[in-house]
């Protein structure tokens, strides 16, 4: 009996720690990692807005966004790109409607991408490739 107790505390301390590091937000990309992993890739993603966004990074820190609204409507804009010292994702561009800015930052969750806010929020699946 204190046998099978044993085993039945080891296997729920075991499941706990799983649980626990489950539960552990990722970490960002460095400032590096995430130098390397953009630039000079094609990145796609949908907005808060739910907008579908596609672009290059060009080295120089430009690009030429395109943007598919949710009623098909598509828009064509150039902006810019970066990665601050902070190691988020910078992107500005001046649609026709509105200026779009913001910094995020990139985490790798298993084999995906996604822009998170600061306080660890996921805002969007970023898919990456060159």
């Amino acid at each position: 009996m204190k046998h099978l107790t044993l085993v039945a505390l080891l296997s729920l301390q075991c499941s706990l720690a799983q649980a626990q590091v489950a539960a552990e937000p990722a970490m960002p990309l460095s400032r590096d990692e995430a130098t390397r992993l953009l630039q000079g890739a094609a990145v796609d993603f949908t907005s808060t807005r739910g907008n579908k966004l596609s672009w290059k990074n060009e080295p120089d820190g430009t690009m030429l966004a395109s943007s598919v609204g949710s009623k098909g409507r598509s828009t064509t804009q150039k902006g810019t790109w970066k990665i601050d010292e902070k190691g988020r994702f910078c992107v500005s561009i001046d649609w026709p409607s509105n200026l779009e800015e913001w910094c995020r930052h990139v985490v790798k969750e298993g084999e995906s991408y996604y822009l998170i806010r600061s306080n660890g929020e996921r805002v969007s699946l970023l898919s990456v490739t060159r």
